[in-house]
């Protein structure tokens, strides 16, 4: 069992979720056009469901490399909160950084 009494078999399981989730609709939306597009994909739904559980797997996404437009839009609808960005809208390598530390407040304040 992990630290707050998680059991690693969640874990793992939640992990490979993820990956398939998201790896399937990552490359059936690459090019997508707009972000309805990319928020109208069943496994956009989906990992919004696993709540805040995916946070941390989209974080890892993030520090990849992956879309900072979709992930945003799922961390968005996930915690109905996120980082002020209209200051640099288009600017997507401010809106990572805005996102992962946004993030890095979020998930792992208080664990030190």
């Amino acid at each position: 069992q992990l630290q707050g009494g998680l059991d690693m078999g969640t874990v793992d399981a939640d992990r490979l979720k993820f990956d398939h989730l998201f790896s399937e609709w990552e490359r059936e939306t690459m090019f997508a056009a707009n972000v309805p597009m990319m928020t109208w994909h069943p496994n956009f739904n989906q990992i919004v469901g696993m709540g805040e559980t995916a946070a941390p797997f989209l974080y890892e996404k993030l520090v990849a490399g992956s879309s900072i437009t979709g992930i945003g839009a799922m961390l968005w609808d996930i915690f109905q909160d996120g980082p002020n960005a209209t200051h640099i809208a288009g600017k997507t390598d401010k809106l990572r950084e805005l996102w992962l530390t946004w993030l890095e407040q979020k998930l792992y304040r208080g664990s030190e």
